[in-house]
């Protein structure tokens, strides 16, 4: 009898303390924090996205600006809910890729090899954008990425357009598109004569060190005749009336690059490019005049001898590139080009 009750007390025991730690999972799986339905959770969506509805890029480096501790809660709820998670990091995105096409007609890169944008330890928003897309061959990445890159995404996903504020950025995005393609877009002074970038008008004081298709270069590199950094500082003058669409730091080789659309007699556009300069003298969507100072003549930051790398594009879309190509398609001989249109 007395054995009966001691295996009576300990079952009642046991159900007990089964019943404690079922009642506890209950508990815990009803208010854990970080399940898609708590109270917290949908606080933390509330939150980002208000963030995302009210972010406004402003220039190329945008993403550089969403601060640290936000891109630790995109990472956060990327793991509790991926949905939410996608719709928000898109909507971002393409208002990025949007404002660029906006801003400036074209795209601009949002990560690089050079920079180590595509390290694996990186806490940014490309880095959200690297796990929603699963676009990364970490083993291949590549040279860069634009933030095109977001359109190609929405073809790939389209029921994301039933997101209203993400169908609203996709509208702008195409509209831009099919007016760069039917090349109307911009209204730029004619541009009817051109000048060298130094020395103006004839490159006075100037010699051409590694002229176009030299070393397979794709431009002309400019020095003063006195040699050595001489011309470091020296003024770096528009060859044509133009629109500015890029003039900021590009980091790398480059260093200080500023990108000037020119709209010839018969509606054709050309594209100056000057690079690894001192300082810059313009800003984005400035129209400026032949002949105008737009910056000084630098080294990218100490990589080389003061001089100017100067390029001309009859192709809008190119990136900046990488400076030297046997392919020279969308390129054009700078000096040659002038001197048949001075």
């Amino acid at each position: 009898m007395r054995f009966c009750f001691y295996v009576f007390a300990i079952f009642l025991l046991i159900s007990c303390n089964g019943n404690k730690q079922n009642e506890e999972n209950t508990i815990q799986t009803t208010f854990n924090p970080d399940s898609e339905s708590s109270p917290a959770t949908e606080n933390l969506k509330t939150e980002l996205q208000e963030f995302a509805l009210n972010f406004k890029p402003k220039s190329s480096h945008s993403l550089d600006s969403i601060p640290a501790a936000m891109i630790k809660k995109f990472r956060r709820i990327r793991v509790i809910d991926k949905q939410a998670h996608r719709k928000l990091i898109t909507l971002i995105f393409a208002k990025i890729y949007a404002e660029h096409l906006r801003c400036c007609h074209q795209s601009y890169v949002i990560a690089s090899r050079h920079r180590g944008d595509f390290a694996s330890n990186n806490s940014s928003m490309v880095d959200e954008f690297i796990y929603m897309s699963n676009y990364l061959d970490k083993n291949n990445p590549p040279e860069y990425w634009t933030s095109a890159i977001i359109d190609k995404y929405l073809k790939e996903n389209e029921y994301l357009l039933n997101y209203k504020p993400i169908a609203r950025q996709k509208k702008v995005i195409d509209s831009i598109t099919e007016k760069i393609n039917n090349y109307n877009y911009w209204d730029v002074p004619i541009a009817d004569a051109f000048d060298f970038p130094v020395g103006k008008p004839d490159a006075d004081g100037y010699y051409n060190a590694q002229k176009f298709q030299e070393n397979n270069h794709l431009g002309d590199d400019w020095n003063a005749v006195t040699g050595g950094n001489t011309d470091l500082g020296n003024p770096i003058y528009s060859i044509a009336n133009g629109y500015v669409k890029y003039a900021d730091d590009y980091g790398g080789g480059w260093g200080n690059v500023i990108r000037i659309v020119h709209k010839l007699p018969d509606g054709k556009k050309l594209e100056s490019l000057y690079a690894h300069c001192d300082t810059i003298l313009v800003k984005e969507g400035e129209w400026i005049d032949k002949g105008s100072k737009i910056g000084t003549i630098g080294t990218a930051h100490g990589q080389y001898l003061a001089h100017l790398h100067f390029e001309l594009r009859d192709n809008l879309a190119l990136p900046v590139g990488g400076g030297y190509s046997e392919n020279t398609s969308g390129y054009l001989d700078p000096t040659k080009f002038i001197l048949e249109n001075r």
